[in-house]
């Protein structure tokens, strides 16, 4: 997002990443905001540091057993979360493109995922519908007024992607409107820094659990993402640059 890879490759520089090595960590805060929402723990956490003792209004919770899991993008992080949601015993399903690999296909099959042919389609059939796709032209404004309008009441939206793939001032009006709750890593007006002030309309909303873009922020991650870095620099004095962006 923030490479110009046309001055790169003008300068002869390469440019490489280290894809897939925060996965598993994205798709962990994924399943932790699906059941932070689904027992308001961090209510429960701020009531109880108040004094407040609630337990009437923190016991109706629906649980995640059962419900349906609609995944848009089942690529590394995609595939991190179906694994673990599968372990909650959860109905999986995605949005699938016609044409996909053949070990996609399999991933599908071997992990029991509904395939769908539109997000439409998905929006509408699940409790929780997360994002895992990258920002781009394609992806900009995805989850939109038109597929937050086909969300089940009471159904959750998570975006731990970009945050161009929300159109915030829908998601205001759809969690307003909708009963809808939403889970969320990636903010319009987030900070570059790590620390700061933010005024963010959605990071305040009550029915938003936030968090501070910290998704592929834990030490495994960081590890792997560094093993990886020592890869790439290493294959710079082979024929076989690896994970070379183009």
């Amino acid at each position: 997002n923030t490479i110009d890879l046309s001055a790169a490759r003008t300068a002869g520089v390469r440019v490489c990443n280290t894809p897939g090595q925060n996965a598993a960590a994205v798709a962990e805060l994924t399943l932790g905001l699906m059941l932070a929402i689904d027992r308001k723990i961090a209510d429960n956490v701020i009531d109880l540091r108040a004094g407040t003792w609630n337990k009437a209004l923190y016991s109706n919770a629906r649980g995640l057993k059962g419900r349906t899991l609609g995944i848009v993008g089942i690529g590394s992080i995609g595939k991190e979360v179906a694994i673990r949601a599968k372990a909650f015993d959860m109905q999986l399903a995605a949005f699938h493109r016609p044409g996909s690999s053949t070990e996609k296909e399999a991933f599908f099959d071997n992990h029991g995922i509904a395939r769908y042919a539109s997000v439409e389609e998905l929006a509408g059939v699940s409790d929780y519908l997360t994002v895992h796709v990258p920002a781009g032209a394609s992806t900009e404004g995805l989850l939109g007024e038109h597929i937050l309008s086909l969300m089940k009441p009471g159904s959750v939206v998570l975006n731990l992607s970009r945050s161009s793939i929300v159109d915030e001032p829908a998601l205001i009006r759809a969690l307003d409107e909708q009963d809808l709750w939403a889970g969320i890593d990636v903010f319009a007006d987030e900070p570059s820094a790590s620390t700061g002030s933010i005024d963010s309309a959605l990071a305040r909303h009550p029915r938003v659990y936030g968090t501070h873009h910290i998704g592929a922020s834990t030490a495994e991650a960081q590890q792997a993402v560094s093993d990886a870095v020592i890869r790439v620099i290493d294959s710079l004095e082979t024929d076989n640059v690896l994970y070379e962006v183009t």
